[in-house]
């Protein structure tokens, strides 16, 4: 086996460069000569995980220690997904070593007149052409989304032909042996691409450095922002998927065909929509707001990528660090 080499921060890909998911199950991963390759039924296939957001592993996957040491240090979110969608994550390091987005999400968060002003943005961002001013109240604009689904899925419907009736977000709720009720295929179509969706918002936070805990309108879980985010994109990306992969006439009981196509057409649907450049934009728009000073002729919206040093919180300023501080003179 070749030897691992790690490679420098700013050797890596971006988060915007990269390709959004690969979803491997029944596969055993290794490294060999230094690359990620993974084997299934004799076939060898080469994984180009620096230029992989998120690698998403199903049921019977296996993956080596060293694997998991090159992907983590590739900066590439791995995320173990079961054949119910139940999810375990982990993280590699960050492609920013700057700590500028997560000090202002932070800030957002802890202080409730931001927090609001954050949400009610939030919020906008779903409603195009509304005002989601001050002036506007969440409840007002909780009610307001909860009639825009509605009505989007009345449209899914109208548009595909295929019914629909209420949606059902746990596995447990939904019978896929029941009837022919296409809208079932729906459901967990939704499912399977909202998870997906979930995983590759999470690789886009790790790679700038921000909490998933930390969440605006969503709170009390460890993946709060991330479902924040999800809603800014779901009526574009997964719940027009699920009513296609419904309108295909896939059987109910055939759930690993109807997982395939899902995961197909999301990672068309991100692709084209230009997604990740979309959400690191979003995210500088939210948190980082205008008036953002340039550093080294670089304007704000590059501020993220740049390689802190870091240093020591004053309550005047940051000082710098490997500096003895003491006024202790000895004799």
């Amino acid at each position: 086996m070749g030897k691992i080499v790690k490679p420098k921060t700013h050797e890596l890909p971006r988060s915007i460069d990269r390709v959004s998911f690969v979803y491997l199950d029944q596969t055993s991963i290794n490294v060999d000569g230094g690359s990620i390759i993974a084997w299934r039924q004799g076939v060898k296939l080469a994984l180009p995980v620096s230029s992989v957001i998120c690698l998403i592993l199903g049921p019977g996957a296996t993956i080596t220690h060293d694997a998991i040491k090159l992907i983590g240090g590739a900066g590439t979110t791995i995320v173990w997904m079961g054949s119910d969608q139940s999810r375990f994550y982990a993280a590699g390091r960050a492609l920013s070593t700057s700590s500028r987005m997560l000090e202002a999400q932070a800030k957002v968060v802890c202080d409730k007149r931001k927090r609001l002003a954050c949400a009610k943005k939030m919020y906008g961002k779903r409603f195009p052409g509304v005002d989601a001013s001050s002036k506007t109240t969440m409840d007002s604009l909780r009610g307001m989304e909860g009639a825009r689904m509605r009505v989007l899925y009345q449209q899914e419907s109208e548009r595909t032909g295929v019914p629909w009736s209420r949606r059902l977000s746990l596995f447990d709720d939904i019978d896929l042996y029941s009837d022919q009720d296409a809208g079932t295929v729906v459901n967990r179509s939704l499912t399977i691409g909202n998870q997906i969706l979930y995983a590759v918002l999470l690789g886009i936070l790790n790679a700038v450095n921000m909490s998933p805990a930390l969440g605006v309108i969503h709170c009390g879980r460890g993946d709060a922002f991330v479902f924040d985010l999800a809603d800014l994109y779901k009526a574009e990306i997964t719940i027009p998927v699920a009513f296609d992969v419904a309108g295909t006439g896939v059987n109910q009981d055939k759930w690993s065909e109807i997982d395939r196509l899902t995961r197909v057409r999301v990672r068309e649907k991100i692709k084209n929509c230009g997604l990740l450049k979309r959400v690191i934009a979003d995210l500088k728009d939210l948190f980082l707001g205008e008036g953002e000073e340039v550093i080294e002729g670089l304007p704000a919206d590059e501020l993220i990528w740049i390689d802190e040093n870091g240093g020591l919180w004053d309550k005047d300023g940051v000082l710098p660090l490997n500096v003895n501080y003491s006024v202790i003179e000895l004799d």
